[in-house]
């Protein structure tokens, strides 16, 4: 199925609407710029406009350094798309206590499978075998954590849904792939399934112990 792109007029408007902007406030020529780069891709334009709200934009001159930036980005030749700049624009700009943590949380995201509902205890652990070495075990976050990372995250729309229930454009996805090398990835799926595996066998000591006293009382 087809899907029109809209026009330059609404792709304006859905992203003075995402940065916050009332309906009558004056599009700068530079916004008219900004959705001409993002090539009138809706998840572009949102992540766009999310990175304009943040960064407060109100001079002519701000829009101009926004859309620069992006340019620089998509000209260094290290992104092979649009989205893939706007993307890691709006990663880079993130600010705070939190930023290398957000970003992440972010790229271990690719370990989450398609279509699939990861519980946050289940993101704290994946985040924890994300992040490691085999030189340098990263420790696991608290559950609070994960949902204040995965906030700003949502608030930037590069994480669809809610806390409780994410999911991931196909094409954010395939960027945080391309934030690992194959490598990479192979080795933070095996440390992912250790944890795993380990979690499941964490209480089975107890279970045969509880299973052996059982079986001596019934035979006494």
């Amino acid at each position: 199925v087809q899907i029109e792109l809209p026009s330059e007029e609404q792709a304006v408007q859905m992203l003075l609407s995402t940065a916050g902007m009332t309906a009558d406030t004056s599009a700068p020529k530079e916004a008219v710029e900004l959705v001409k780069f993002c090539n009138m891709l809706p998840l572009a334009i949102s992540i766009a406009g999310q990175l304009v709200k943040d960064l407060e934009l109100e001079a002519a001159e701000d829009w101009d350094g926004i859309v620069t930036l992006m340019k620089e980005e998509f000209a260094d030749g290290s992104r092979k798309s649009v989205e893939d700049s706007v993307i890691n624009t709006s990663l880079k700009s993130i600010t705070g206590v939190h930023k290398d943590n957000v970003t992440s949380l972010f790229k271990c995201l690719a370990l989450v499978p398609e279509d699939t509902i990861v519980p946050l205890d289940m993101l704290a652990m994946i985040f924890q075998a994300g992040c490691s070495t085999d030189e340098k075990p990263a420790s696991r976050p608290r559950i609070i954590m994960i949902r204040r990372w995965l906030k700003v995250l949502i608030e930037r729309s590069l994480v669809l849904g809610t806390v409780d229930r994410i999911s991931l454009h196909d094409i954010v996805r395939d960027f945080t792939l391309s934030m690992y090398t194959k490598e990479e990835l192979r080795q933070a799926h095996r440390r992912l399934i250790n944890l795993t595996t380990f979690r499941r066998t964490r209480s089975w000591p107890a279970c045969r112990r509880g299973t052996s006293t059982s079986s001596r009382a019934v035979s006494t």
